[in-house]
Parts: C-alpha cells; sequence; structure tokens
C-alpha cells in the first residue's frame, strides 16, 4: 500500500531503496494486526483497505509519534488522509505531544497542509531522507 501510495517518489532514483521499507513495513503491518497492526488506523471502503495511519506508542502518554499516513492513489485528495489523521487524534486524546515528520519535496505539500490545519506546530528542520536536496519537517500538536 506504502509503495503505491508514495509511487511519484520512485521517480528519483534516491527515493528506490525505500520501496523495500515500504513494502516490509506492509506485510508487518497486515501480517501482525494484533500486535503491531494495534497502532495503525486502517481506513477501508466496502471491506478493503484504501489507506492507513501508524503511530509509535511506546513514548505515551507523554508522546506518541505518528508514522506513515498513506492512501491509495484512485482515494487521494477525498480527505481520507485528513479523516485518518483526526481519527488518530481522537484516538490519542490522552497523550501529552503528537509529533510526525514529513518531507519538504513538493510530493508532501498537501500533508504539510493537512498537519497545520489540524493544529500541528512546525518544530524543526533537519537534512534526512533519501533526497539530501530536502529537508526532513518536524511537528507537533501539544494536547495539554
Amino acid at each position: 500500500m506504502l509503495q503505491a501510495a508514495y509511487a511519484p517518489l520512485l521517480r528519483n532514483p534516491l527515493w528506490q531503496a525505500e520501496a523495500q521499507k515500504w513494502d516490509d513495513f506492509d506485510t508487518l503491518v497486515f501480517d501482525n494486526l494484533d500486535t503491531v497492526g494495534r497502532a495503525v488506523f486502517i481506513s477501508e471502503v466496502d471491506g478493503k483497505p484504501i489507506g492507513f495511519m501508524s503511530h509509535d506508542p511506546r513514548n505515551a502518554p507523554q508522546s506518541v509519534r505518528l508514522g506513515h499516513n498513506c492512501v491509495l492513489p484512485e482515494y487521494q485528495s477525498r480527505g481520507v488522509g485528513t479523516k485518518q489523521l483526526h481519527e488518530a487524534i481522537n484516538r490519542l486524546a490522552s497523550v501529552e505531544t503528537i509529533r510526525v515528520s514529513t518531507g519538504e519535496q513538493p510530493f508532501f505539500e498537501p500533508a504539510r497542509r493537512m498537519y497545520a490545519a489540524a493544529g500541528f506546530i512546525e518544530v524543526g528542520r533537519h537534512p534526512g531522507g533519501p533526497d539530501p536536496a530536502y529537508d526532513v519537517i518536524e511537528y507537533e500538536l501539544r494536547q495539554v
């Protein structure tokens, strides 16, 4: 699912190594819904998974880091990712701080707008990710 959602990034050869990581994450989650899968919110249409958002709960209730938020291409630009984000925020209401990061690349512009609209504040930028021409942007949502 991640590879399909992030396919435009693969046009850049620097992102090619990420494809296997995305496949490995999909397999880990969907093969282990009772363990790792508990930290994933899956969106479905007619019983078919169309997107998901993951989180890392190991530092809860002080903080939780959101992970992948992906939507299959045929369901993008319909508000699914925003609904997934709001569902995650609602389910994590007892967490003091929700953190998330995304890329500076133009591909991630919708994600940046979505996080800002949900009340996340940019707290920093740093080099990282497959393409050194772009920074990773860190966001936080404080709920206390």
